[in-house]
């Protein structure tokens, strides 16, 4: 783990820009069956799981720059 968290200081750094966001994968149709399955709307499904992966980087230190996130299920 010691390449990595060097490389993710040295992203850290004050004088470079922070690490783009990521932009969470999501295959459309899984995504969809799935929420089909818990009687839920497929929009909703999709923007809890991005809500839980966020949360989720940011409890392991993630230094992604949040602002300039896309999620592409808004339209």
């Amino acid at each position: 783990m010691t390449p990595t968290d060097a490389l993710a200081r040295f992203h850290r750094m004050p004088w470079r820009e922070r690490l783009p966001a990521s932009a969470p994968t999501r295959s459309e149709l899984p995504a969809e069956n799935a929420a089909i399955k818990q009687k839920v709307n497929p929009r909703d499904w999709t923007l809890k799981n991005i809500d839980n992966m966020r949360r989720q980087v940011r409890t392991m230190g993630g230094t992604f720059d949040w602002n300039s996130e896309v999620v592409t299920c808004d339209p």
